[in-house]
């Protein structure tokens, strides 16, 4: 019997809170991860932040590992193993400690490097950790590792008229999409030569609470709660008619809690199918927005190597885990701004 399937037997819950939304017992198979050891990178992070409660509320015993603790009030459930994911020595040390059934790799970095030191760090922590961290899980005995890849790996569409699929091959533009396309070949590569159950997941254009201020729209909601006073603001933006796939980070986690119980390994791409201008999304945060704004494109915000319009195919996700998005843009904008310190606008209807 395989490990996370002995465990479910020790679950009674009937329904589980994620998010705003209650799901039922057996939904996407979460049932056969209670009691399941889970061993977490990332913790801290955005994706990290939104999986770690929902790990520990359907039953998980979760190790979160990295330099610094994530701030949680969760109790026994969840524990810290101080490292760094590029230390191997660490890393087969924490995990032989742990013994987990499952790793959920999410560590890495997403902002634009500046200098050489930045784009070696970038390469480092994003390509060479999660090799490191799958001969750690093997050496450990784990069963199953998620990695969480970034759609950037794709580069621009393969085919005009549909979205990208998992067997599309990759063209990334910049470092970051590089590193990503890179560390997804690794990942997959070593499940092949090692005989490792490895799932990569591929989440598009993520947004919803605790995004980071760099990307779309937190930048955009940065900048209106930073303006003084309370009358309209103007706020700077790219590329206005660049199509999108935006998917909440909630969707995302649950996504991973679908693809842990269900997944039959390779790639799977986390997104809703559905590409949205960003100009749609601007109305929508108004609508969201405490204060009315305007916009200006700023030619600094404009960036040639980025694909007009990018999308993805959620029909094996879909397919294999029942997963579908189903957190809506308006919701997860009013979410953003709550969590940013700004209370959204209320409308009458």
């Amino acid at each position: 019997m395989d490990r996370l399937d002995a465990f479910a037997p020790r679950m009674r819950r009937r329904t589980w809170r994620i998010g705003d939304r209650v799901i039922a017992r057996g939904e996407a198979g979460i049932d056969t991860l209670a009691g399941t050891s889970v061993f977490l990178t990332g913790a801290s992070g955005f994706v990290g932040r939104a999986l770690l409660p929902l790990l520990v509320d359907v039953g998980c015993r979760v190790t979160c590992f990295g330099r610094s603790a994530p701030v949680t009030e969760m109790g026994a459930p969840v524990r810290h193993a101080a490292g760094d994911v590029r230390d191997a020595a660490v890393l087969d040390a924490a995990l032989a400690a742990a013994r987990p059934d499952l790793v959920f790799h999410l560590a890495g970095v997403s902002a634009p490097p500046r200098d050489l030191p930045a784009r070696r760090a970038m390469l480092e922590l994003n390509v060479l950790a999660t090799e490191m961290l799958l001969q750690a899980a093997l050496n450990a005995g784990v069963r199953k590792v998620l990695v969480v890849g970034s759609a950037a790996q794709y580069g621009p569409l393969a085919r005009i008229g549909r979205g990208l699929r998992e067997d599309d091959a990759c063209r990334p533009t910049g470092l970051y999409g590089i590193s990503k396309a890179a560390a997804g070949s690794v990942a997959l590569d070593f499940a092949q030569a090692t005989g490792l159950s490895v799932t990569l997941a591929v989440p598009f254009n993520v947004i919803g609470p605790g995004q980071a201020e760099h990307l779309v729209p937190a930048t955009f909601i940065s900048q209106i709660l930073a303006a003084p006073g309370d009358g309209p603001v103007r706020i700077r933006v790219g590329d206005i008619t660049a199509e999108r796939d935006w998917v909440d980070v909630r969707d995302v986690a649950r996504a991973l809690l679908s693809l842990a119980s269900r997944g039959l390994g390779g790639a799977y791409n986390i997104c809703s199918g559905r590409p949205r201008p960003v100009s749609a999304l601007l109305q929508a945060l108004r609508a969201a927005s405490p204060r009315h704004f305007d916009w200006v494109v700023d030619e600094a915000r404009l960036r040639a190597d980025q694909p007009s319009i990018h999308y993805g195919d959620p029909a094996r996700i879909a397919a294999d885990t029942g997963w579908s998005a189903e957190i809506a843009l308006p919701d997860s904008l009013a979410a953003m701004f709550t969590a940013a310190g700004g209370q959204h606008a209320h409308h009458a209807t």
